[in-house]
């Protein structure tokens, strides 16, 4: 469904607690607790595919809040797949060729794969 991506950047945090205690010094002591995921991405998508998807079906998955299978392949060949919320989508008009530019953010609901 999407096409001609410009750029994505998938995105590893870990939060932290701070267990800084009496022994600690000068500085604050963090343990490593949650992970988590999120991709940015912009891209050119066609609203004119005559496979049946459009650019509707992406703003009806951000307005329903639903849950996507989102695959992540980088160009050193790694692939993730995980379930993910589109939590940002700003369309920025398009061309006489059907093409929308997109830029899209979704955050990850468990882990990777």
């Amino acid at each position: 469904m999407l096409m001609h991506t410009d750029e994505v950047t998938l995105n590893f945090d870990t939060d932290t607690e701070e267990v800084t205690d009496a022994d600690s010094g000068d500085w604050a002591e963090n343990m490593p607790t949650l992970n988590r995921w999120n991709i940015d991405t912009s891209l050119w998508y066609n609203n004119a595919v005559a496979s049946g998807a459009d650019f509707t079906d992406l703003m009806n998955a951000y307005l329903a809040q639903t849950e996507l299978t989102i695959t992540a392949e980088l160009e050193t060949g790694v692939e993730w797949t995980g379930l993910a919320y589109l939590t940002n989508l700003s369309p920025a008009g398009g061309t006489g060729a059907g093409y929308v530019k997109v830029s899209a953010a979704f955050i990850g609901t468990g882990d990777l794969s």
